[in-house]
């Protein structure tokens, strides 16, 4: 192959490697970050449980 050629292609594969890898950590950051919210949500649904079983035991 020509450089002239040679150079254009490696730029370009470069280009495509650099894009792959900030695709996956992009992907990679907004999975823990679903998973962190999970988990708030199951800790705070957790808390509103326990307290409306402690507001239903003071009705009664």
């Amino acid at each position: 192959m020509k450089k002239k050629t040679l150079v254009p292609l490696i730029v370009f594969l470069l280009g495509i490697c650099l894009i792959s890898f900030i695709v996956y950590k992009t992907d990679t950051h907004e999975r823990e970050q679903r998973h962190i919210t999970a988990q708030l949500n199951a800790a705070t649904y957790e808390i509103l449980k326990e307290k409306m079983k402690d507001k239903n035991a003071y009705i009664k």
